[in-house]
């Protein structure tokens, strides 16, 4: 369950910024101008802040509501949807308003995601041990994302961002179909 959450934390976090670009063109090839006085640069720093404010109370919402998903194995769905997303992503990397949509959705599943992994660990660790648990699964997402993040750097530079989505759909979903366990054996 921790490493399925740290690849998907980690996951969302370099596909983040692989689509920020995009956003970036969707608002500048835009002709809106907020502030008459602001030159086209400040313009896009205020819709992307905008934007990303918008982001954010989607993301809230979906953190408020996480709880009607707890029930229906929804750490795993999530974790396919996430996948079957980036996958549509990469193969339709042009079609601005589909990428922005599926990217809206990764940020609800990322969101929506957090309380229920955080009730599960608080079902089966101890009380005294929780904090542990989550700081070792926030170690995990930063391995994941130092593993991830310069692979797919490099493929974004030398074949575009297409290519590096998709590479990063395939290793979430090798992270899903075997996920890593550490086998500890005790000494009797």
């Amino acid at each position: 369950m921790m490493v399925r959450q740290a690849f998907f934390e980690a996951g969302v976090s370099v596909v983040k910024d692989f689509i920020q670009p995009i956003l970036k063109a969707i608002l500048l090839g835009g002709t809106i101008f907020l502030m008459k006085d602001l030159d086209a640069e400040a313009n896009l720093k205020v819709l992307l802040g905008l934007t990303y404010s918008l982001i954010f109370i989607f993301s809230s919402f979906a953190s408020r509501i996480a709880y009607r998903f707890e029930k229906h194995d929804y750490l795993k769905k999530s974790y396919v949807i996430l996948i079957l997303a980036l996958i549509i992503i990469s193969l339709f990397i042009n079609r601005y308003l589909l990428v922005i949509t599926l990217f809206l959705t990764i940020q609800f599943l990322q969101n929506s995601r957090k309380p229920i992994f955080v009730a599960k660990i608080d079902d089966y660790i101890e009380r005294d041990d929780r904090a542990t648990v989550l700081s070792a699964a926030s170690q995990l997402k930063s391995l994941a994302i130092i593993f991830i993040a310069p692979l797919l750097g490099f493929i974004y530079d030398k074949y575009g961002a297409s290519l590096s989505i998709g590479v990063l759909a395939i290793i979430l979903f090798l992270a899903y179909i075997r996920p890593f366990r550490l086998v500890v054996r005790r000494k009797i």
